[in-house]
């Protein structure tokens, strides 16, 4: 998760985000007031705030590509995937645009971001969740994730 004030939410795979918004917001209320969340259980960080640039976190040879209404042609990700010359093993960062106003490709922070690729990948704006599910569809196929 990327903040406009340029902080980074890493969010464990074992956390559970809240359903309900209240509790959501006060989750995310502590882990800017706290810098992380803890398991209560194991003591596990959660969730850790951490200062962007994002890109200084990608391991080394992470190729990035952005999700964006905004641009031009509709390609078929899951196409392109299989065209291309990324191998499986390749660390992927995918960016899509979850905002309900703005742009993915304009951070908002005075420093753009630079992507290999930004590609649309429908020719109507999509829910965040419509847009994720198509691209990790594409993914699964590509990857033979079955």
């Amino acid at each position: 998760v990327h903040t406009t004030d340029n902080y980074i939410i890493f969010v464990s795979p074992s956390a559970r985000i809240p359903r309900m918004f209240k509790r959501f917001c006060g989750l995310i209320v502590e882990v800017l007031q706290r810098m992380s969340v803890k398991s209560s259980q194991s003591g596990q960080k959660l969730l850790k705030l951490v200062r962007g640039p994002i890109t200084d976190h990608f391991p080394a040879g992470t190729r990035q590509l952005a999700f964006s209404h905004s641009v031009s042609n509709v390609t078929d990700f899951y196409g392109l995937l299989k065209k291309s010359k990324i191998r499986k093993t390749t660390p992927l960062a995918l960016v899509i645009g979850a905002m309900a106003h703005g742009n993915v490709l304009d951070m908002g922070d005075g420093n753009p971001y630079s992507f290999e690729r930004e590609l649309c990948i429908s020719s109507y704006p999509l829910s965040a969740a419509c847009a994720v599910n198509r691209v990790l569809g594409a993914l699964e196929r590509w990857l033979l994730i079955l």
